[in-house]
């Protein structure tokens, strides 16, 4: 993101905190009732396609999602943001 590089990724672990999809990159959804931690590969064989299309879909719009990724690491991931970040959650109850 740092590098302008927008993101294609399954929907899975802290991926929806990171990427908006049609912001700065796609998310492609997972199949559904799928357990992460007993499914070591959960997903369907119709979703690589979808994998696929999403890249299509980012690489038609580069330039957009470019900005967009820069600016959004930026902006909630700044070395200073972050330690004011941490900062204030350690502070918190002290």
């Amino acid at each position: 993101m740092a590098a302008g590089l927008p993101t294609v990724a399954f929907e899975r672990g802290s991926i929806p905190e990171l990427i908006e999809s049609g912001y700065n990159g796609k998310i492609v959804a997972i199949r559904e009732h799928s357990d992460p931690f007993a499914d070591n590969y959960p997903f369907a064989e119709h979703q690589y396609a979808t994998f696929a299309d999403a890249v299509t879909a980012v690489a038609s719009d580069i330039p957009i999602l470019s900005a967009n990724s820069r600016e959004r690491a930026k902006s909630r991931y700044d070395l200073s943001t972050m330690i004011q970040s941490y900062e204030a959650l350690l502070t918190k109850n002290a």
